[in-house]
């Protein structure tokens, strides 16, 4: 079943994905096109203003008293416009094929760009909900991080009530929870004594070393042994 669903999934996404190769292809043949016609329309231009050149020099030419000393020019002149003429008329009809050619690509080439700017709102959508999870990501680790260090606030001043730890003890243990940093490792507790490890995780927070416990202590250190903290 898993394989048939995979197998169902990319076909689908391969159709896609020919689908958009396709109106790709028809929207670039398109710009071919049009910037050919575009050329044809140019030739267009230049050629007749070639014969309007040719036809006022004519004219003037055949209006002339003297008109025999061009008659050689004349009649090339005229040979000249009826050149230009047919190439005129070829031009033309080239214009008339390209733009009934324009004519077929131009439903897939709008139904391109209206893909395309599905696929662009589809885009920001997906950059938008990922930013929107990454936030919502980011609140509820700080929030859990906050939580918790209100709990373990909050069970060291009840310890420091309880008279289990001292006011000493209970300022360094709040001093280390400040040092440490969401991204550094845990340097663990002192297991003789259950009080987290400072510093390069030499000493506890009652400033004994670790592995050791004080002769004399407000409390039993080794109460819990097995446990990392005796008051769990």
């Amino acid at each position: 079943m898993k394989y048939l669903l995979t197998s169902i999934l990319f076909l689908v996404v391969a159709s896609c994905f020919a689908v958009d190769q396709k109106l790709a292809d028809a929207k670039e043949q398109y710009s071919l096109v049009e910037l050919r016609l575009s050329e044809i329309e140019n030739k267009i231009e230049s050629t007749k203003k070639t014969m309007e050149t040719i036809i006022q020099w004519l004219k003037w030419k055949e209006s002339q008293p003297d008109r025999f000393r061009y008659e050689t020019v004349i009649n090339n002149d005229r040979a000249e416009i009826e050149e230009k003429q047919r190439l005129l008329d070829a031009l033309v009809t080239q214009q008339t094929e390209t733009k009934k050619i324009l004519q077929q690509f131009e439903p897939l080439k709008n139904e391109y760009y209206k893909r395309k700017k599905i696929e662009n709102e589809r885009e920001e959508l997906i950059e938008s909900a990922i930013v929107t999870i990454v936030v919502s990501v980011l609140i509820v680790i700080f929030g859990v991080i906050i939580y918790f260090a209100i709990i373990q606030h909050k069970k060291y001043r009840r310890l420091l009530k309880e008279g289990k730890i001292t006011q000493e003890e209970y300022d360094r243990i709040m001093q280390c929870q400040q040092s440490k940093s969401m991204f550094s490792g845990d340097l663990g507790v002192n297991p003789s004594t259950g009080l987290p490890l400072i510093g390069n995780g030499v000493c506890d927070a009652g400033g004994n070393l670790r592995g050791s416990s004080p002769i004399r202590s407000s409390f039993d250190y080794s109460q819990d042994c097995r446990n990392r903290h005796r008051w769990d």
